[in-house]
């Protein structure tokens, strides 16, 4: 194997290796290394998309893409990260329950941070890779991994909700030229919420299938969830709240990259109503290596929304697309200070309009 391919292949490795570390690095400790998980994603990540270039590479030829998607170290370190996503909240479950009235709430406060980048990293990113395979089991293990960040709503408001309205006014996930980052979170979280009921009494209603059915996936989410709540203040009012804080921080990190990935971009109306094709111009790419890899090639956004049901390993790049002028967690940084990046996106999203609508050159 070349050194090349064996570098595609370790890179996956990040995350299953790096946020169980960051989490026993938190949770052993007090003070300013409590925070290892937030100076992690927001502090070194960004430091380090600055110094490795983006890469653009992409697979060779089909039989390469064949490969790959027939590699089954791809899907071992997706359905592995359930697994480490649970023994991360249950060490992190313990030691607020044996030590959390013990430390300073400055620690505590570390340990909810470093909780909450794993529930959106792994819990959410991962699910929502799952969320769009084929075989049903694997979609269960993506519904498990958003069950643990409480946001097991995602699967029925991004799969037939996000990828239909994308990049439209219709979606709540899809942020407006001169949105402010702080109005979106919560907007979209609440109106995501309300989308994926909708959602899915109309399609219990087109099969006529009763509301109590097994099939009414947001009633059953909505139960365990509530339930996982309970069991988690039945330990006491400290891990109640820790618990239920961390998956609030990991749906506002995944609403942060939801602002970023489709910022000011829009999908035109055609004169027979319905919206024009989402194309890759309709999300904004990243190629930076580092950040990239850390959520599961997350990045290649804008061959994501063209062809959702191609597996992270074989996103590609395009010529014309849209591209994020740092990685994700940089990206994220930047729109926390809504006029520095408005100064940097309006530019970008004024240069892209000439850009063809239907342009999929590979580079």
């Amino acid at each position: 194997m070349k050194s090349k391919d064996t570098f595609f292949y370790l890179k996956f490795l990040l995350s299953p290796i790096i946020f169980p570390i960051l989490a026993w690095v938190s949770f052993s400790n007090k003070g300013w290394l409590a925070y290892s998980g937030i100076l992690f994603v927001f502090v070194l990540v960004p430091l380090i998309d600055l110094i490795i270039p983006p890469s653009k590479d992409n697979p060779e030829s089909k039989e390469a893409e064949a490969k790959l998607i027939e590699n089954k170290f791809f899907d071992l370190m997706l359905w592995s990260i359930l697994i480490i996503q649970l023994l991360i909240l249950s060490s992190f479950i313990y030691t607020v329950y044996h030590f959390g009235e013990q430390v300073s709430q400055i620690t505590l406060i570390g340990w909810i941070l470093t909780m909450g980048m794993c529930c959106g990293v792994l819990g959410i990113n991962v699910g929502h890779e799952l969320g769009h395979r084929m075989n049903s089991w694997q979609r269960f293990i993506g519904k498990a991994c958003l069950w643990t960040s409480l946001r097991m709503s995602f699967y029925i408001e991004h799969n037939y909700g996000h990828h239909v309205t994308v990049s439209t006014d219709e979606d709540p996930a899809s942020a407006r030229k001169y949105e402010i980052v702080w109005l979106f979170i919560p907007k979209s979280i609440f109106l995501s919420w309300v989308s994926a009921w909708k959602i899915q009494l109309k399609l219990l209603k087109q099969k006529q299938i009763s509301f109590f059915s097994i099939k009414n996936d947001m009633f059953y989410f909505t139960l365990i969830q509530w339930a996982s709540i309970f069991a988690a203040f039945s330990l006491g009012t400290i891990v109640g709240i820790a618990y239920l804080s961390a998956c609030i921080i990991g749906w506002t990190l995944l609403e942060m990259t939801n602002y970023i990935e489709h910022y000011g971009l829009r999908r035109h109306r055609k004169e027979n109503g319905q919206y024009e094709r989402t194309m890759p111009i309709h999300s904004w790419n990243s190629n930076h290596s580092f950040s990239g890899a850390t959520l599961f090639h997350l990045s290649r956004h804008s061959d994501h929304h063209y062809i959702a049901s191609r597996p992270y390993q074989i996103l590609r790049n395009f010529e014309t697309v849209p591209n994020m002028p740092t990685g994700y967690a940089g990206m994220i940084v930047l729109s926390c200070i809504p006029p520095l990046f408005f100064a940097i996106m309006h530019p970008m999203l004024k240069s892209i309009e000439n850009l063809p609508k239907d342009g999929i050159n590979q580079n």
